[in-house]
């Protein structure tokens, strides 16, 4: 079910990029994941990040940290096997990292420690914020909370 979930995202993957993040149809394809700024889309946009040979997809708010040298592990499109995410973690653990945070830090109602943020800034992997195990994409401390939302 969760495959289908996925396979799914990625069809509406093409529908969620700006206009500023699509490539000119002749771009090479370093161009066109280049052109790919996960801050541009919306935090649960999908963003599909592979190691050349599997691939899965994680919200766009939810990258911590995504050095330059890294951002050739974007896609627009699906480039070998789709694999879970705790999969896709455990094959990479050489360029990505999970970073744990609170459903409060996911809904925006307190913010990542400043230290650990400036000491994950300084690391060559990706860093993907994860709740429960699984990515979750970050709220802006900013962002308005539902009344609902706040306890």
């Amino acid at each position: 079910m969760r495959s289908l979930s996925l396979l799914l995202a990625v069809a509406a993957f093409a529908t969620a990029l700006p206009a500023s993040a699509e490539a000119p149809a002749h771009a090479s394809s370093f161009e066109e994941i280049s052109a790919i700024r996960p801050e541009q889309l919306p935090t649960s946009a999908p963003v599909i990040i592979h190691d050349g040979k599997n691939w899965t997809m994680v919200p766009a708010g939810s990258f911590i940290q995504l050095p330059d040298c890294q951002r050739h592990r974007l896609s627009t499109k699906p480039l070998g096997n789709l694999v879970s995410w705790k999969s896709f973690l455990r094959l990479n653990q050489d360029w990505l990292k999970a970073e744990d945070v609170s459903l409060r830090q996911v809904n925006g109602r307190a913010t990542l420690d400043e230290r650990r943020l400036r000491y994950l800034a300084r690391q060559p992997q990706v860093v993907i914020a994860i709740h429960e195990q699984e990515p979750a994409a970050l709220t802006p401390a900013d962002t308005p909370v539902a009344l609902s939302d706040r306890r």
